[in-house]
């Protein structure tokens, strides 16, 4: 877990429930600290909601599709 640059560009990682994930933050390596630690803080508590959902496996798109 941690911050760190691409480019222009900072970046924040972490995991949570055992799968990483990475985030574009933006410019400013201040605001990627501080989001970084407000995640950590609600992981360790429970509260963790990753807004984004998992893509489909195939066989459910399929399904959808037809």
């Amino acid at each position: 877990m941690g911050v760190y640059r691409k480019g222009k560009v900072w970046w924040i990682s972490y995991r949570v429930n055992g799968r990483r994930v990475q985030k574009g933050i933006g410019t400013k390596k201040a605001t990627g600290q501080g989001i970084l630690e407000k995640i950590r803080v609600e992981i360790r508590a429970g509260r963790y909601v990753d807004i984004e959902k998992p893509p489909l496996p195939f066989r459910e798109l399929a399904d959808k599709f037809l």
